[in-house]
């Protein structure tokens, strides 16, 4: 990650950056007994990388609540995706989204909590282990481009936190969002047109690519990417075994360009 941009690496000598890689290799290696399962699944995977191309792969994706209306709900059609011969659950975004308009979830709120009406992180460890007993991988959306406005990273940045203003995209003068905006194309032009939107809190325009409540994130800053690795570990560590990467073709901008597909996003899809 160090060669990823040179206007970040400073931040690598920021303390308060330091105990982020101290977390990041605990959940690396924080498998607590009853997960060691997970470790040894991990190592069966490695030897075989192509494990979901097999042909025997037969994927199945659904809302939470819309198939079991929880995930205590969607345990008990285990039996009926068996009979499907399933070995693959996609369930999209079950972790808090904001309050009010959410994009279907894919505006989180936080990593480290499910969504309250379908269940706990005690429910989503309990059904991963038993779809895994099943022989059934859990995938979990991870949305890596943006977070919601109400996030704690986003909360902390209007208040003032200068480390979390970091993990975004603030631009204090208008001139410089539309120096990006003549070539960027728009998500959703009707819906949301523009890509930044003027928050009085942290005195700019905040890069907002898809809607004015998803503020996109800085992956130039390693602080970010870290926190992202971290949240990614910990959900592992919860029993996700597969991740699907979303919105992956934004995260990394560069001026001049469409800010899509730019050789950076690679590497940090292949750095996570």
């Amino acid at each position: 990650m160090l060669g990823l941009a040179n206007r970040g690496i400073e931040v690598f000598r920021l303390d308060s950056t330091a105990f982020l890689w101290k977390r990041l290799g605990t959940n690396c290696m924080n498998q607590p007994e009853a997960h060691m399962i997970l470790q040894a699944l991990d190592r069966t995977r490695e030897e075989d990388p192509a494990w979901f191309c097999a042909p025997t792969m037969l994927g199945y994706s659904a809302y939470v609540d819309r198939f079991g209306g929880n995930l205590a709900g969607v345990a008990r059609r285990i039996p009926h995706l068996r009979d499907l011969g399933v070995t693959y659950l996609h369930l999209l975004p079950f972790l808090k989204p904001r309050d009010g308009e959410s994009d279907g979830g894919f505006a989180v709120a936080s990593f480290d909590e499910v969504d309250p009406r379908l269940g706990t992180m005690a429910d989503l460890e309990t059904l991963a282990a038993q779809l895994r007993a099943a022989g059934i991988s859990l995938c979990s959306d991870l949305i890596l481009n943006h977070v919601a406005d109400d996030h704690p990273w986003a909360i902390g940045a209007r208040a003032g936190d200068e480390r979390l203003r970091g993990f975004f995209h603030l631009l204090p003068a208008r001139e410089q969002a539309d120096a990006y905006e003549r070539t960027l194309g728009q998500v959703f032009p009707e819906a949301a047109p523009g890509n930044f939107t003027y928050n009085e809190a942290v005195k700019g325009w905040v890069w907002t690519t898809f809607y004015p409540f998803q503020w996109d994130l800085n992956y130039a800053n390693p602080a970010l990417f870290a926190a992202v690795a971290v949240a990614m570990l910990g959900l592992a560590n919860r029993g996700i075994e597969v991740f699907r990467l979303d919105s992956t073709a934004f995260l990394w901008k560069r001026l001049g360009t469409n800010c899509m597909n730019q050789p950076e996003a690679h590497m940090i899809l292949q750095a996570l």
